[in-house]
């Protein structure tokens, strides 16, 4: 009886200590969100193409239409339409560009009618294998940028793996690509109606 608990203590030990792992579900966000700026009253904002270093072509396209899923979601702002930002993009000769300057956005954001636009860059949009499993892990940075100023509003960096505590344990995947870039994105979002 009295080896049967201490096995059972051990085991509970060891999954505690599990738990900080850096594959329990790892995540990290820094944040900063301008103490004058009330995004309260901000209506509209414009999703900018977003900059991809990943090795996933797409990726780029795929967290930002989360992230317009997501402000929309929170029912505070109204999105620009992405076809009306690309147009808007390709008219002021700046298509395919992720890298703009205090003019350009102040071009967007006119020409759309967003008074803050959103930028960002895609770090890490993968699925290493670690132990034999397969690791969802993404991270992205993203900051808003009001447009009349040039000043950055809100700016968030946040990194995710797809994996608990369970999948480490049992060596199964835990989350789908898809689901870690949600939770990413989500992480992200909410920071900015703090």
């Amino acid at each position: 009886m009295k080896k049967k608990a201490v096995s059972i203590l051990s085991l509970l030990i060891f999954l505690g200590g599990c738990a900080y792992l850096p594959f329990s579900g790892d995540s990290n966000t820094t944040f900063f969100v301008h103490k004058t700026f009330d995004f309260g009253l901000l209506e509209k904002v414009a999703v900018l193409p977003l900059e991809n270093l990943s090795a996933d072509a797409a990726a780029n396209e795929k967290i930002r239409k989360v992230i317009i899923t997501e402000l929309l979601s929170t029912g505070y702002v109204d999105v620009v339409e992405p076809g009306q930002v690309t147009k808007a993009l390709i008219g002021l000769g700046l298509g395919g560009t992720v890298t703009f300057s205090t003019d350009d956005l102040k071009k967007i954001g006119d020409a759309v009618g967003a008074p803050v636009v959103i930028m960002g860059t895609i770090s890490t949009f993968d699925r290493p294998s670690i132990g034999g499993v397969s690791i969802p892990e993404i991270t992205i940075a993203l900051w808003a940028v009001e447009i009349n100023s040039g000043a950055i509003v809100w700016s968030v960096t946040t990194t995710s793996k797809g994996m608990g505590l369970k999948g480490y344990v049992l060596g199964v995947s835990g989350e789908t690509m898809s689901e870690t870039t949600i939770q990413t994105v989500k992480k992200a979002v909410r920071t900015l109606f703090r």
